[in-house]
């Protein structure tokens, strides 16, 4: 037991709904994906080592980035210099940061380890996550509602943390007091959808009122930032995901329809139109989508012979396809998950150039 110092086994009590939490990478075993992860009231911060020391009401309405790392791992300690600079290009923006040694170890190693990497958030020593084991390297982000954002890897960690911090409503206000449209700033802040209040904020922003004017141009501004990073966010993982991408975007498309934030979104929307790659990639994706449409319509059998019969139309489609992509799209990774779908039938040769 460390004496002077305060235990807190802290059962942080905000609301979660979220299905999964994840390591950074799944081909690492240390690192391996943590599935049906628990809520957050789970969450216990064990033994304060350095940084400020934080109080739940802390992470109530704030972007949470917890980092379980290990001293001796490579890796982990990386990714402390990583959550530093999160924190650091965060933390006004409502971020918190918080590294949690799971096991136990001197205070003054750790403290010193954390110091070399220029650590300046909190550090616990013996936290947890109750009924749940999280190894070293697991990153886990919570929104500002203590939902958990699911991720697989580092990159998609940096862009859940983006995203949940753009989307926080009192980022979307900004930091100002407002003598006549605070109505309107609380709503934002309370969680209203921005397009549901922007038709009120191009009212007044014809007020004769000077000051209502003003603070009405402010939020119509804030408004338009909010959709041009949410446009940003979306349209980053567009040749990684070009089919969640275009999803996404025809989804705020829909939000925005009909008020003056939808220009931002169409432009967005011609420029991938207009965008080759991407629309190769795109189209390589469809594809892919009807491959595996044909891989649910195949019959299983136990009789070799029977199984080809039965399923002899729908796998001469799935081979004929599959090498269509390999020609058209051989370096996308469509094409890699659609002969993986075919290698299950023996469809495609082995040696055959990708």
């Amino acid at each position: 037991m460390r004496t002077g110092r305060l235990l807190f086994p802290v059962l942080l009590c905000i609301a979660l709904c979220g299905s999964a939490i994840a390591a950074r990478g799944a081909h690492d075993k240390d690192r391996e994906t943590a599935k049906g992860g628990p809520d957050i009231k789970k969450l216990v911060l064990g033994n304060h080592v350095c940084g400020p020391e934080l109080k739940a009401s802390s992470l109530i309405n704030h972007v949470v980035v917890v980092l379980f790392w290990n001293i001796n791992s490579g890796d982990s300690l990386t990714d402390l210099a990583t959550l530093d600079n999160w924190q650091k290009e965060y933390a006004e923006q409502g971020l918190v940061a918080i590294g949690i040694h799971p096991y136990k170890f001197s205070d003054a190693a750790i403290e010193g380890t954390c110091k070399d990497k220029g650590v300046t958030y909190p550090i616990y020593c013996e936290g947890k996550m109750i009924g749940q084991d999280v190894r070293a390297g697991t990153i886990l982000v919570f929104d500002h509602t203590g939902m958990i954002v699911p991720i697989n890897d580092q990159k998609k960690a940096t862009d859940a943390v983006k995203e949940a911090v753009t989307k926080m409503p009192a980022n979307i206000v900004g930091n100002r007091d407002f003598e006549k449209l605070g109505f309107i700033a609380d709503a934002l802040s309370k969680g209203t959808d921005p397009p549901k209040v922007l038709k009120v904020v191009l009212s007044k922003m014809k007020s004769d009122d000077k000051q209502t004017a003003e603070e009405a141009q402010y939020l119509f501004d804030r408004l338009q930032k909010w959709a041009a990073s949410r446009v940003e966010l979306i349209t980053a993982q567009k040749m990684a995901e070009p089919l969640q991408t275009r999803d996404k975007l025809e989804e705020l498309l829909k939000e925005l329809k009909g008020c003056d934030l939808e220009k931002i979104v169409l432009v967005a929307k011609t420029a991938l139109d207009q965008d080759k790659d991407y629309q190769a990639e795109l189209a390589a994706w469809l594809a892919l989508e009807k491959i595996q449409e044909l891989d649910k319509k195949i019959k299983p059998s136990k009789r070799a012979e029977r199984f080809k019969k039965e399923n002899a139309t729908v796998l001469k489609q799935m081979k004929d396809a599959i090498e269509q992509m390999q020609k058209t799209w051989e370096k996308s990774k469509a094409t890699l998950d659609a002969v993986a779908i075919g290698n299950k039938y023996g469809l495609i040769e082995k040696d055959k150039k990708k």
